[in-house]
C-alpha cells in the first residue's frame, strides 16, 4: 500500500490546509453530476433534483455535494460531488450507487450525466485483448527482421509478456 506524501511547511501544504479549513471538501477528489431537461426548466422538478443531490451527499466515501448551479435558461444544472479518496479507486460498481442516488431526478424526466473524475467509474473498462494480440503478432513479424535473429527478437517479447 502506498503511503500519502506529506510535505509540511511548504506553500502547497499551507494552501491545502487553508482550503480544508475554509471550505471542507473543496480540495477532495470530485466529479460532476449534470442534470438537464430538453423542455421546460428544472425549477418544476426542484424537489426531485434536491432529493437526488441529498442522496448523492449520503453515498459512501462522499464528503460533500455542492449546491446546484443552474444555467441562465434553467434547463441545465450541475453539482460537484467530493470524495474522501480517488474516484477511480471506487470501482465500476459505484455506477449503480450513483444511478440509485439520482433515480428520483430521472423518474421526474431529468436527464442525468456524470462528468469529471466520475467518468473513470461510469465508463466501462476497455477490452484491450484484441489490440494486444495484434500488437504481439506484429512484433513477432518485425522484431526478427530488426534484430536479425529469432533469439534476440524473443527477448523483448518475453519481457513484455512477463
Amino acid at each position: 500500500m502506498q503511503r500519502p506524501v506529506n510535505l509540511p511547511s511548504t506553500q502547497s501544504r499551507t494552501g491545502a490546509d487553508l482550503l480544508a479549513a475554509s471550505a471542507p471538501g473543496m480540495g477532495d477528489p470530485n466529479g460532476r453530476v449534470v442534470l438537464h431537461v430538453d423542455s421546460g426548466s428544472l425549477a418544476g422538478r426542484r424537489q426531485a433534483v434536491d432529493e437526488s443531490v441529498a442522496r448523492l451527499a449520503r453515498m459512501p466515501h462522499v464528503t460533500a455535494a455542492s449546491p446546484v448551479a443552474t444555467s441562465a435558461d434553467g434547463r441545465t444544472a450541475y453539482t460537484t460531488v467530493s470524495y474522501d479518496r480517488q474516484v477511480k479507486t471506487l470501482g465500476h460498481a459505484s455506477t449503480a450507487t450513483l444511478d440509485t442516488a439520482t433515480a428520483e431526478a430521472r423518474a421526474s424526466g431529468v436527464e442525468v450525466a456524470y462528468g469529471g473524475d466520475l467518468n473513470q467509474i461510469v465508463r466501462p473498462p476497455a477490452d484491450d485483448r484484441t489490440g494486444e494480440a495484434v500488437g504481439d503478432l506484429v512484433a513477432l513479424l518485425i522484431l526478427p527482421l530488426a534484430f536479425g535473429s529469432v533469439a534476440a527478437a524473443l527477448l523483448p517479447l518475453v519481457t513484455a509478456l512477463v
